[in-house]
């Protein structure tokens, strides 16, 4: 039987205890269970994905990828989600950040 992407993303982690996040790196595969979320990681994340310390986290291009139990993309941050951020002058640094990541690499 073949596994999908979202499987193979969550293959070694722990049960996910309540202000827990599942951290993997997307370069190495290094995986770290059961992180104290961040201030402004979404609380319908399961999972993030970030390059370790090893692969270059802290680079100014590094952005993190959030995915839900299921393996669903979560864009926002709790933070902009609950000021119904619609427009990116209302967004925080980090979700500016990262649509403007996302424009740059589709243009």
């Amino acid at each position: 039987m073949t596994k999908t992407l979202h499987e193979l993303r969550t293959i070694g982690f722990n049960k996910l205890r309540p202000g827990r996040i599942h951290l993997r790196c997307p370069c190495c595969g290094h995986k770290m269970s059961n992180v104290k979320r961040g201030k402004h990681d979404p609380t319908s994340a399961f999972l993030v994905e970030v390059p370790c310390d090893k692969c270059g986290a802290g680079d100014k291009d590094c952005s993190a990828d959030y995915f839900d139990a299921d393996g669903k993309p979560v864009y926002l941050c709790d933070y902009c989600l609950e000021r119904d951020a619609t427009m990116d002058d209302h967004w925080c640094d980090k979700c500016r950040a990262y649509f403007a990541d996302e424009e740059d690499e589709a243009a």
